[in-house]
């Protein structure tokens, strides 16, 4: 009888262990066990996954390849788009959050384009004073005047005055005269959200016939050239520095340039 009793015990124990409560690290490791496998993305027939979104975007004032230029530099998560030249719109397939920084995108830089007014200014820059100019415009006469004061030149002429009107991004050439004349270049034009003007790679070239009346062979051709980039604000003049025009004279280059913009 002891020794039924004693099996009896022991059978309950054994099924009491089996049906006794999981530990927490059981409970965890069986949880993590059955826990389902994370769905995986769908795709469809051409390959683009199913949760993408298609979109058309139309840009009404700039370039929509220029617009999506900027968007590749930004942007490294993947999408597809296409662009029409013809219409200037791009249809975009791609994540939700893409489409919200194209939209941020085109409402920022989609606007009209500026235009820019540049005025230039070369002038003929004398050591010795020479009488008043009766061709330079009035408002320089400040700038002239602090010129005086902080170089050695004393007087000063006008060569030409060319201006010319662009708009952000855009290229200028203005040339005039011939064996006495002028070359203007400048490689672009940039116009920044602050209103800052940058004129890129500027290039002024002014040739002047020196040679004498009394001595028809042999002409002599004076030159002068100025090579550089400028930043301006708008409405600002600057004098952009001088380059010698005649050693036997003494005469410079002086490049003045006044930079508008017009709504």
């Amino acid at each position: 009888m002891q020794v039924q009793t004693r099996h009896f015990y022991l059978i309950f124990i054994l099924l009491a262990a089996l049906f006794s409560p999981l530990s927490a690290q059981e409970q965890a490791q069986e949880k993590a066990q059955t826990q389902e496998e994370p769905q995986q993305q769908r795709f469809d027939a051409a390959g683009v996954p199913e949760d993408w979104e298609i979109e058309v975007y139309e840009a009404r004032h700039q370039s929509i390849e220029d617009l999506m230029s900027v968007l590749h530099a930004i942007l490294s998560r993947p999408y597809r788009f296409s662009i029409s030249e013809t219409y200037n719109t791009l249809t975009l397939t791609a994540p939700e959050d893409i489409h919200d920084r194209v939209r941020a995108l085109i409402e920022r830089f989609d606007k009209p384009a500026k235009n820019v007014q540049l005025q230039f200014y070369l002038l003929r820059a004398e050591r010795a004073p020479n009488g008043a100019p009766q061709d330079l415009p009035a408002d320089l006469s400040p700038i002239l005047a602090d010129l005086s004061d902080v170089t050695q030149f004393q007087s000063f002429h006008l060569i030409s005055a060319p201006s010319a009107r662009t708009r952000s991004g855009g290229a200028v050439s203005l040339q005039g005269g011939t064996g006495s004349g002028h070359h203007v270049r400048l490689d672009s034009v940039t116009l920044e959200s602050d209103g800052e003007v940058h004129l890129n790679n500027l290039q002024v070239e002014v040739q002047e016939d020196e040679t004498p009346p009394n001595l028809p062979r042999g002409r002599r051709i004076a030159m002068a050239r100025l090579n550089l980039s400028v930043e301006l604000k708008d409405g600002e003049t600057v004098v952009l520095g001088s380059s010698q025009l005649s050693r036997e004279k003494g005469t410079a280059l002086i490049v003045i340039v006044r930079a508008s913009i017009i709504e």
